[in-house]
């Protein structure tokens, strides 16, 4: 065994070290490059409300409260009978007045076809299609405000149609005003319903308003 006079260097410049001393590049290690971040999957559980327990997506059904009450229950119906009703008045007068008003099928057409199209999502409580036909029954209501003084007209002066009485297409003109009137109103109590609105039922009878919303 060295004794420590043999260890020590000879003074100099520089206190006197141990011959094990070293340069520190020596013992630098390389240093290993941050592992690359991993997602997690989030946790598909739910805690307990007041239990603790935590329960699969499966076991929480999804309610719609709103739905659920008369109020809501009828103006849905309400809003379907009234497009589907208006959209049969639409068709009816454009093919008994279609002598006079062909150059308007492609418009009355798709106004049929998109009341159709609303009466169906709504029927299915589709929120969002409530605003759309109270804009669509204003559309309407105009084209009838002026359609019924022209088939008046048309039937004073003694003009015949093949198809319809101009009297019978007016008075079917007439009838649209009412419905839109109608349709607007219900669409537009509809939209502050909130059907849209869930909520979520656990597994022990609790109930949560859930975090998003489904049209």
């Amino acid at each position: 065994m060295r004794s420590r006079n043999e260890a020590m260097r000879a003074e100099g410049l520089e206190p006197p070290r141990s011959c094990e001393h070293e340069d520190l590049n020596l013992a630098r290690l390389p240093i290993p490059p941050r592992p690359h971040w991993r997602p997690v999957a989030p946790d598909c559980t739910v805690d307990g409300m007041t239990t603790g327990e935590q329960w699969s997506e499966d076991d929480i059904v999804v309610e719609h409260p709103n739905r659920e009450k008369a109020a809501s229950k009828a103006t849905r119906v309400i809003v379907v009978v009234l497009m589907v009703a208006s959209a049969l008045v639409m068709a009816v007068v454009q093919i008994g007045g279609w002598e006079v008003s062909s150059g308007m099928a492609m418009l009355s057409f798709a106004l049929v076809a998109i009341y159709l199209v609303l009466a169906f999502y709504i029927a299915r409580w589709s929120k969002g299609m409530l605003p759309v036909a109270a804009g669509a029954s204003a559309i309407v209501l105009a084209n009838a405000l002026v359609a019924i003084p022209s088939w008046s007209n048309r039937h004073a002066v003694g003009f015949t149609i093949d198809t319809m009485d101009p009297a019978v297409l007016a008075a079917l003109c007439a009838i649209l005003v009412p419905l839109q009137i109608l349709l607007a109103f219900f669409a537009l109590r509809g939209f502050r319903q909130d059907w849209n609105v869930e909520v979520e039922r656990l597994p022990d009878g609790t109930t949560r308003k859930a975090v998003r919303f489904r049209d």
